[in-house]
């Protein structure tokens, strides 16, 4: 295993050794007082902590959706408890599951704000309401039904539903969540993790399903957003015994000009800048590149700055495909081997913002000219908050929340009609961020590139000595300016997908999306960089300043980093993902503004860190933003912590994680506030301390609830907290189950 304090950051030394409670850094601070029975400060079990509000200002506690894959590829867990029918009762008569019946949505009636966006799709605001009047007909043979919705859900929160159901003198009023993500497939509405009190634990938990029971019709159902943010696609009701409808196929890319281009047979020929021309000068509309099943030698990088561009190799998937892209460049450095970007922003026509810019709204009004239409925007803003105490010492360009900087899309614009002088400027997301006026809040024009990808391809560096490095060591590369180099790069883009996309020998980072919109780096494989560095090198996936990004079943393996969110990115999703043997963390959300967070549903082993969110070093970084979710993970084999929150990053959520055979399971550290962490599956540590362990001053607001503690038998063996920490508030864990000891 790998000893975390040589081959680990200053900050990863000090959490671990802090959480450890090592003499050499203990402060002489006294064990906490006995807590007794497992229950809260005041003897009663804790309260759970507020996620979100009610339209009626009501706390609506703990209401953030659990986890949920794609539907379209097996992972333990929701995929299973999803597409599956639920069991039957052990009395209930044998009976064939009845038909799935459609909800139409154009058949609903809609209360409260809503928009329909391009392409399809209802977005619902907090409290929009849709409801169907529903005939009951052969539907009533079931005793009970589940609702099912796709829905495209980029926070989690935005997953969170009130349902009401009436049948005959039935009757049902609960809150519900809808466990999804960014693709829509199909889910059940499921009860709350809040009210979700059985004793689950792990990857494999999760919360039931919400049964809707049956009487005679007709039927009156309604679905409220509580939540906001999810576009509803489709409804169904689903007999618990039931499969879930099939998800929409993906839509194929449209017809367009075809390219065959075959690699350049002189010696020092740019196969790069001739695959290049050809792009630029096919005829207008779509382009299909097509490469063949042999070795392109790329000398300055393949770019493609127009929309709809395919470019696909000869596969098969993974690494060594048919197809390689060879980076064999001149002397220059930070240069991508291939370039997907638009032109980007025009600042000369930049809107201030004028007045409030609230957490929850889509609407803005701007100052700009009558004629003032882009289609898609840029929100920015200046610097503005308070430097964390921990950070005071930090590099200035990475102290305070500006790293504000994220693409939205124009649903509407219009003349305000309170205000003649402005625009009322509707757009397809809230920022769920507060920008105070005196930040200089704007929204600035932005010209992306939109649809294509590339897929199918192997791209490598000419670096063959990066294969031979086993200490995670820089490589004596054939060629040493790909050191500072990228594989893919994709920037000011929207809708660009990256699949089956292998990379390896690049010293900077396989694949980079920066300042884009809706990016999906899909079954990608990427290990052995050429550099692995003090910061800033060996990366699998990097997301920069840019907005709802998927990274799902990605493979990363002897890297540096597997993802790392960076520099204020927002709606970040890295689902199902394999990572292995790397010397920082698997997973990164680094420290620099970014929120809104999912790390679902993936493997990870071997490493100095599983997951940290919130810092990557205060003399670098500092903490992320709120709301990032850490849910239905295998963590093993990590020399350091399975899962680390620190540097006052707020409101994170650890649900239905399996994390075993580490230092540290969970760590909080260095001002890290309102962590909820429940339903996990904890076992050994290695390290000889606590599996939950808090440290340092300003850390607190610590839940840890209904866990399963395999190795630690008391509150107190299972949660601790040194060096000025708050007590975790602590209850109703499991403790050494089948232990026959009091």
């Amino acid at each position: 295993m790998l000893d975390p304090c040589l081959r680990r950051l200053p900050l990863i030394c000090a959490i671990i050794s802090l959480a450890a409670g090592l003499a050499a850094c203990d402060d002489g601070e006294a064990d906490p007082p006995d807590r007794g029975a497992d229950v809260g400060p005041d003897g009663a079990p804790p309260d759970p902590l507020p996620d979100a509000t009610t339209p009626d200002g009501s706390a609506l506690d703990g209401s953030a959706p659990d986890s949920g894959p794609d539907g379209l590829d097996a992972r333990p867990g929701d995929m299973r408890a999803d597409a599956t029918p639920i069991d039957m009762a052990p009395d209930a008569a044998p009976r064939d599951p009845v038909p799935t019946r459609r909800l139409p949505l154009d058949e609903a009636e809609i209360e409260g704000p809503h928009a329909r966006l391009e392409g399809g799709g209802l977005l619902l605001d907090p409290g929009a309401t849709l409801r169907w009047r529903i005939d009951a007909d052969a539907q009533a043979e079931a005793p009970t039904l589940t609702l099912a919705l796709a829905a495209t859900i980029w926070r989690v929160e935005d997953g969170a539903f009130r349902l009401r159901w009436t049948a005959g003198v039935e009757e049902i009023d609960a809150q519900a969540e809808l466990r999804g993500d960014a693709d829509a497939a199909p889910r059940r509405a499921r009860m709350p993790y809040a009210d979700w009190t059985a004793p689950a634990f792990g990857a494999d938990a999760q919360p039931p399903a919400v049964e809707l029971p049956v009487g005679p019709g007709p039927w009156t159902l309604e679905v409220q957003a509580v939540g906001g943010g999810a576009v509803l696609h489709h409804a169904w009701l689903v007999d618990p015994l039931g499969a879930l409808p099939e998800p929409a196929p993906r839509p194929e890319p449209p017809a367009g000009t075809a390219l065959a281009p075959m690699p350049c047979a002189e010696p020092d020929c740019d196969d790069g800048a001739l695959i290049t021309a050809a792009i630029a000068e096919a005829p207008a509309g779509p382009v299909h590149v097509t490469l063949a099943a042999a070795t392109y030698t790329l000398r300055s990088t393949l770019r493609v700055g127009r929309d709809d561009v395919y470019i696909r190799g000869a596969g098969p998937d993974g690494f060594e495909s048919a197809t390689t892209l060879l980076w064999d460049p001149p002397a220059g450095g930070q240069v991508p081997a291939v370039r997907f970007a638009g032109s980007g922003l025009r600042n000369g026509a930049a809107a201030p913002i004028r007045g409030p810019v609230d957490a929850g709204s889509r609407v803005m009004r701007v100052e700009a000219p009558a004629d003032w239409a882009p289609e898609r925007v840029w929100l920015t803003a200046d610097d503005f908050g308070e430097v964390p105490p921990i950070c005071v010492d930090g590099r200035d360009v990475e102290r305070f929340s500006r790293h504000i900087g994220r693409h939205l899309r124009v649903v509407s614009i219009a003349p305000d009609p309170d205000a003649p002088d402005l625009l009322r400027v509707e757009l397809d997301r809230a920022p769920y961020l507060a920008l105070p006026a005196e930040s200089n809040p704007r929204l600035v024009p932005a010209d992306l590139i939109r649809g294509g990808g590339l897929s199918e391809v192997h791209l490598q560096a000419n670096c063959p000595e990066a294969l031979q490095i086993d200490n995670f060591a820089q490589a004596p590369c054939t060629n040493p300016t790909v050191i500072d180099d990228n594989g893919l790069f994709i920037e000011w883009a929207e809708g660009v997908r990256a699949s089956f996309v292998s990379a390896r020998g690049f010293g900077k980072f396989a694949i980079v999306v920066q300042r884009a919109l809706d990016i999906r780096v899909e079954d990608c494989a990427m290990d052995h960089p050429s550099a692995y560095g003090g910061g800033g090198q060996g990366y699998g996936v990097h997301l920069i300043r840019t907005g709802r990004t998927v990274v799902r079943r990605s493979r990363v393996e002897v890297a540096r980093h597997g993802v790392v969110v960076d520099f204020g990115s927002t709606d970040a999703q890295v689902l199902d993902g394999w990572f292995r043997t790397m010397n920082q963390a698997h997973i990164d959300v680094h420290g620099e503004a970014s929120y809104d967070t999912l790390v679902r549903g993936n493997d990870l082993a071997g490493s100095t860190l599983g997951v940290i969110v919130g810092g990557g070093g205060r003399d670098v970084h500092c903490n992320d933003g709120p709301r990032h979710h850490v849910e239905h993970n295998r963590i093993t084999d990590i020399a350091g912590s399975g899962i680390t929150i620190s540097d006052y990053t707020p409101e994170v959520f650890v649900r239905g994680n399996t994390v075993d055979d580490s230092g540290v399971l969970v760590t909080a550290a260095f001002g890290a506030s309102d962590i909820l962490i429940e339903h996990n599956d904890f076992g050994d540590v290695t390290l000889g301390f606590s599996p939950v362990s808090l440290a340092n001053v300003d850390t607190g607001g610590v839940v840890v609830r209904r866990n399963l503690f395999r190795s630690h038998c008391s509150p107190e063996a299972a949660a601790r907290a040194i060096i000025g920490a708050e007590d975790p508030v602590v209850s109703e864990n499991v403790y050494c189950p089948g232990d026959p000891s009091p």
